[in-house]
């Protein structure tokens, strides 16, 4: 009580430095609680994260063992004593002076110098379809080289132009280094450097400056269109009266 004996008015209300003292200790449990969410929220999101990672490294193992179950077994590649050149192509020029009908050069090296040793003509008076290969009996152009398939490859003239065909042999055919596709045409230009399988002989097609006559008769038999029948010879048709008619020319 105070002097008069009433009881203090302020009893029970706390001083100015306790009440501060009660707003700062608020002040951090709020923090706390905020620090606490925010721990809780981070390591959600990590296990969550953690959780994906290891979904997705599942499904591609997953993945990985149906292809390795699907998947074709790998061909056992075919044994060859002819190893693929490991030295760059280095292209070889024509042979100077002109040529009667397409050709190839045949060429030898001897001690780095290359010199002619044969010539496969192409002469269009007698065919337009040469075969190469290594049974003489068989091709037109026999070579004697065990890399050499039988039946290895297939020169063609068309509309005055000279295709070559690897014939599916097994150990290619290049053109200017470049090996050919199987059983696919591939027309040649002058002076292309030609090699089958792993024959040491070098092969340049070469071709006259002009067309000649049997290039350029042979163009002509190829485009000529089918012949048609002769007058009087059409087709005959039965009629729907059961008798034959005739479309005569």
């Amino acid at each position: 009580t105070n002097y008069f004996g009433l009881p203090h008015v302020m009893d029970g209300v706390p001083t100015l430095a306790e009440y501060v003292e009660s707003l700062k200790r608020r002040d951090e449990q709020l923090e706390q609680e905020q620090e606490a969410k925010r721990r809780k929220k981070e390591e959600a999101a990590k296990a969550a994260k953690q959780e994906a990672e290891a979904e997705k490294e599942r499904q591609e193992a997953e993945r990985a063992a149906a292809v390795q179950v699907h998947a074709p077994a790998a061909a056992t590649p075919v044994a060859s004593a002819f190893a693929a050149s490991a030295q760059p192509f280095v292209k070889v020029q024509e042979p100077a002076g002109e040529v009667p009908e397409p050709c190839f050069d045949i060429l030898m090296d001897m001690k780095g110098k290359w010199l002619g040793v044969q010539r496969w003509l192409l002469d269009a008076r007698e065919k337009t379809a040469w075969t190469v290969g290594r049974e003489a009996a068989k091709v037109d152009f026999c070579i004697e080289h065990e890399s050499c398939s039988r039946n290895h490859a297939k020169v063609e003239l068309s509309n005055g132009q000279v295709f070559l065909t690897d014939l599916g042999s097994i150990h290619g055919t290049t053109v200017d280094g470049r090996k050919l596709v199987k059983n696919v045409p591939l027309r040649l230009v002058r002076g292309a450097n030609v090699k089958f399988g792993a024959c040491d002989r070098l092969y340049i097609f070469r071709i006259p400056r002009f067309h000649t006559k049997a290039m350029i008769d042979a163009a002509r038999n190829l485009s000529k269109p089918a012949s048609q029948p002769a007058r009087g010879e059409g087709f005959r048709y039965r009629s729907s009266i059961g008798s034959l008619s005739d479309f005569a020319g």
